[in-house]
Formats: C-alpha cells, sequence, structure tokens
C-alpha cells in the first residue's frame, strides 16, 4: 500500500471515530418566535414550548439553550448522562442582559428537576415556581438522584431562583430554591 493511501485511509478511519465520537446536538428554544413543529437544531428552528423537549434524549455534549429574555412555563424535567470532556449544559441564547426564565405552572413541586444525572451543567437562567397558594416542600430547581448512587458533577452556575411559593412552615415541609436529593435503597443501572 502505498504511504498516500494508507495517510488517505487513515485520515478517514480518524475522521470517522472523531464524528461518531463528537455527535452531539443543540436544541434551540424560543417562546415567541418558535413552534414545536419545528426541529429545534437552530435559532430559526427553535421549538416553542419546554413539552418539544420531552422528545429527545440527551446524550453527551448535548445542549439545550433558552432564549434570552422569554418566559417558558411548564415544567423542565431532564435526565442526562454527560462525560468529563463533554458535559451535557443547559443554557441561554441571543441578545441581551435578560436571563430566559422557566416558570413553573400552578400546581408544580418545582420548575426544574434534572433527575439522576452526570456531568451536568445548568447556567445563566432565572427559575420561579410560585403557584396561586403555597405549598409545603415547593422549591425553584430540584437535582434529584434516586436508587442511583453517586451523581458525578452537576454544576449550577449563574442562576436567579425567585417566587417560589413554599410552605412559611419548616415542619409542613417549608419551600427552597434549590433542593438536593439523593436516595433510594437500590443501585438501578
Amino acid at each position: 500500500m502505498k504511504t498516500s493511501t494508507f495517510t488517505q485511509l487513515a485520515f478517514c478511519l480518524l475522521s470517522s471515530v472523531f464524528y461518531a465520537c463528537n455527535s452531539s446536538h443543540v436544541y434551540y428554544l424560543d417562546a415567541t418566535s418558535g413552534s414545536d413543529q419545528n426541529n429545534g437544531t437552530s435559532p430559526r428552528s427553535a421549538w416553542q414550548s419546554i413539552e418539544a423537549l420531552k422528545q429527545i434524549s440527551l446524550q453527551p455534549g448535548d445542549k439545550i439553550l433558552f432564549k434570552k429574555g422569554e418566559t417558558f412555563s411548564g415544567i423542565l424535567e431532564v435526565t442526562g448522562k454527560g462525560t468529563y470532556t463533554h458535559p451535557i449544559i443547559i443554557d441561554a441564547y441571543g441578545e441581551g442582559n435578560q436571563k430566559p426564565c422557566i416558570a413553573g405552572n400552578d400546581t408544580s413541586m418545582y420548575a426544574v428537576r434534572i433527575f439522576n444525572s452526570d456531568y451536568f451543567t445548568i447556567q445563566n437562567l432565572e427559575i420561579s415556581n410560585t403557584g396561586k397558594e403555597r405549598k409545603a416542600g415547593r422549591t425553584g430547581l430540584k437535582v434529584e438522584c434516586t436508587d442511583y448512587g453517586i451523581s458525578h458533577n452537576i454544576r449550577i452556575n449563574n442562576l436567579t431562583i425567585r417566587d417560589v411559593n413554599g410552605s412559611l412552615v419548616k415542619e409542613e415541609g417549608g419551600g427552597s430554591g434549590i433542593l438536593i436529593v439523593n436516595g433510594g435503597d437500590t443501585l438501578t443501572l
């Protein structure tokens, strides 16, 4: 085999391996101009609602980006296993200084829940969970591991958590901006 043919073959092989290892996706949400009929993979084809995220399974290196200045109503529940070199990231995109806001619905116990995840970053968002009446145990962001074991490297950066309408009585369950829970009896793989 000639050296140039071998070099081309090696280059193709390494390119294929790199592509396979680096096939992460970026998903965009825009509450005003988006549509859940879009594919969500660019600002011009952004999804409109948090509901659209239910159709994806997060993989290492994936990103979910919310448009700055927009409010997204509902509950954001995510699970994903990133890696040290390819974490899963939830962040903001667009112009301006106003963070995108995830606003829990009237009956939600949390507005955002990260469940059984590793190497996961959430940053540059605003989270609120008001509800019409106080609810014991209500929180803004819940990071939860159940029957999971050790969760590695969950990063929470530059969040504004406000208006969480939990109980004012601690004995009733109180309320919190951020709640971290790790429990269970067995390790489910």
